[in-house]
């Protein structure tokens, strides 16, 4: 990814975190890093990685999104 994209990305990435609660900006910016960390880690040739992300809710939803 060139520098400018990256840049690009960060930026937004830092808009939309300036809309969360500060609890949250700070939930965002762990997570960040422990993805990054897991990345980070060596992995033999060829082999992928998945991340996933979850979100725990009261079962009183009534609808889903996404």
């Amino acid at each position: 990814m060139q520098s400018t994209e990256l840049d690009r990305r960060f930026a937004q990435l830092r808009e939309r975190c300036a809309r969360l609660s500060a609890g949250d900006q700070e939930q965002a910016c762990d997570g960040f890093t422990q993805i990054v960390t897991l990345l980070e880690l060596p992995r033999e040739p060829g082999e992928s990685v998945s991340l996933s992300v979850s979100l725990h809710r009261s079962s009183e939803i009534t609808h889903l999104s996404g």
